[in-house]
């Protein structure tokens, strides 16, 4: 708890007096105004996602102050996030030491983001219902429980919550961020971009606004115009990951593999984490995937497990892969590892009782391609039925179409298409969904339909690499069509 200093010589009063005043006014607890407005600068740095140059400042208060305890937390939650292990504990046993000198709502929120980094989500809810309980009107807890809500999928709560942020500061710029993503996951894309937009608007000289409008573009299939974004954040700041991750990602879903692979492995060498690592392994393996090229996506995926084997997406994705090549042994033993970590994780968060009610998706995902792969079609129907309606957009995307493909395998064509047909609304570019599509009409015996499907396919695939298969297939079969339909 944040202690007084007892005064005990009158000759020192004035002076405290002043010293104390300047204290009082800070929003965290330390001695030294440089210390604090190293702090401040950080603060603003990593609101930026300026991670580098943020976790620079928080050293440096820091090192003007070795009893500023937010400063030293927020040092060790960036090294826990660039995988600075030694670093993050040393930086965490030394913050416990100091919370009896500190603010309360300070203690708190330092319980809170070490209950977060360490994984333990019940403990973090406790502490999340402790700062509201005891600091109701305050900026702190309204954010940290909006961000909780968003990462709990409560979108409308987490919206609400967001705007009781902007009630108590309406400078806050990030608020304008997550509003737009949240509207965006309820469907609400003119409002997304609205929301986007008043962020770029308070944030003019950062990258990330335009970071964030072009994922929105993305996720929307305005491919081009999500790439003129991603060009401009990188203008702005050039070293930024999971900007360069983005404008793979565009290349990857306009079939510009070979750029695509390039911009993900220059992300990958500037990623400032393990789990943005991590990440950008996922998108390098699903690239090569659409490359016809699943062997090198299995290079990368073991690679990423010997780099950190608790992952579970890198098992999950190479237990997919292996199903679909037929390699139905090695899908399970990747399927066994995913439900070995799912009984860690639901004994270590024992208390989070939620957790237990279903099987984790990407263990049904794994669960549902061997089904396809050993011809249970009615299984995989089932797992992806039932998983579709729990997943978030965008990914929701990418399970429609499994759920497609197995219809269309099932010679289910007309369920394909409404499964489809659905999706694209969401976005009418997406590639996989337009491929599929094409494959249902063919299967239905529906020629202009499928020609429809294969024109915009290959609308968006206009700039993809010559040797791009799916472009390949797509022109040999459109010109098949063409010559039977005039």
């Amino acid at each position: 708890m944040y202690r007084r200093v007892v005064l005990i010589a009158f000759g020192v009063l004035v002076t405290f007096s002043v010293i104390y005043a300047l204290m009082d006014r800070k929003k965290v607890t330390t001695s030294s105004d440089e210390a604090y407005r190293a702090y401040l600068k950080g603060e603003e740095l990593a609101n930026k996602l300026y991670t580098k140059e943020a976790l620079q400042e928080f050293e440096k208060a820091v090192k003007l102050d070795s009893e500023f305890a937010m400063a030293t937390a927020r040092m060790a939650w960036l090294y826990n996030e660039f995988g600075r292990k030694d670093e993050y504990l040393v930086a965490r046993e030394k913050v416990f030491t100091l919370l009896e000198d500190i603010k309360e709502i300070e203690e708190i929120r330092i319980q809170i983001g070490f209950a977060e980094a360490d994984g333990k989500w019940g403990e973090a809810e406790k502490y999340i219902t402790m700062l509201m309980e005891k600091f109701p009107e305050s900026l702190e807890a309204h954010n940290t429980l909006a961000h909780r809500l968003w990462r709990r999928d409560e979108i409308d709560s987490s919206i609400t919550e967001f705007w009781k942020v902007l009630d108590i500061d309406p400078g806050n710029a990030m608020a304008y961020n997550m509003l737009g993503y949240l509207h965006y996951f309820r469907g609400e894309y003119d409002k997304a971009i609205e929301y986007i937009n008043e962020y770029s608007t308070m944030a003019r000289d950062q990258a990330n606004p335009h970071d964030s409008h072009g994922e929105i573009l993305l996720w929307l299939g305005r491919y081009d115009e999500a790439l003129t974004q991603f060009h401009i954040a990188d203008s702005i700041k050039p070293d930024l990951f999971f900007v360069i991750g983005h404008i793979g990602q565009v290349y990857m879903f306009k079939g510009m593999y070979r750029d695509a692979i390039g911009a993900l492995l220059r992300a990958r060498d500037l990623a400032t984490s393990e789990s943005g690592r991590i990440d950008l392994d996922m998108r390098l393996a699903d690239c090569y995937l659409f490359a016809n090229r699943p062997d090198d996506a299995i290079d990368v995926l073991k690679e990423a497990i010997v780099r950190s084997p608790k992952s579970r997406s890198p098992h999950a994705l190479l237990g997919r892969i292996y199903a679909l090549e037929g390699r139905v042994e090695e899908a399970f033993v990747e399927l066994g590892v995913l439900k070995g970590m799912t009984a860690e994780d639901y004994k270590k968060n024992a208390a989070d009782d939620k957790s237990r009610a279903k099987t984790p998706l990407d263990q049904r995902r794994v669960e549902a391609q061997i089904a396809v792969t050993k011809g249970e079609y009615d299984t995989a129907i089932a797992l992806y039925s039932e998983t579709l309606p729990e997943i978030r957009l965008p990914f929701r995307q990418y399970y429609a179409y499994l759920l497609a493909e197995t219809y269309v395998m099932a010679q289910l064509p007309e369920n394909a298409v409404s499964v489809l047909m659905e999706s694209l609304k969401d976005n009418s570019n997406y590639p996989l969904s337009l491929m599929t599509l094409a494959k249902a009409y063919k299967a239905m015996d529906q020629p202009k339909a499928q020609r429809e499907a294969l024109n915009r396919l290959l609308t968006v695939l206009k700039d993809a690499d010559e040797e791009n298969p799916n472009a390949q297939e797509a022109s040999a079969e459109l010109n098949r069509i063409n010559d039977v339909i005039p």
